[in-house]
């Protein structure tokens, strides 16, 4: 085979055209704003008294002073879930900043751990209320 050259791929090569771990810390910091987006819209709409929410109707009341509208956050079982999903993100998110330029190698199976756990959570968030609760409406009247 005269005509047909092989080109060995140099591991440097291979590096520099696929900056590996960048997805990682890309979807980490992406969660993360989410995550942090969800955590303050909750708390707004705690200040701003909007009881169109269910979690604002069963968690608070117009005569909360500000330190008990920061703290029913986490009062019912949802926003505990979410708070503790805040707390992960927040952990996740420093960790993925600090540590992007360094330990290249482990940085993907941190990544991948973190994501696991984050992933734990938000399935908590998405589907234990929903099927826990199977009496939350008995006993009410429609308003």
């Amino acid at each position: 085979m005269r005509g047909v050259r092989v080109r060995r791929r140099d591991r440097r090569d291979s590096h520099a055209s696929s900056a590996p771990g960048k997805e990682h810390t890309a979807g980490g910091i992406a969660t993360c704003c989410l995550i942090f987006l969800a955590t303050f819209g909750l708390e707004y709409l705690f200040f701003s008294d909007n009881f169109a929410n269910a979690y604002v109707v069963s968690h608070s009341n117009r005569d909360l002073s500000t330190l008990y509208k920061i703290a029913a956050l986490w009062s019912g079982q949802e926003g505990s879930l979410l708070f503790w999903s805040f707390l992960l993100s927040v952990y996740v998110f420093s960790v993925l900043i600090t540590y992007r330029n360094k330990n290249g190698e482990l940085m993907p199976y941190v990544g991948v751990v973190m994501a696991g756990v984050q992933i734990f959570f938000l399935t908590l968030n998405n589907l234990w209320p929903a099927r826990s609760r199977p009496w939350r409406c008995r006993g009410r009247t429609e308003r």
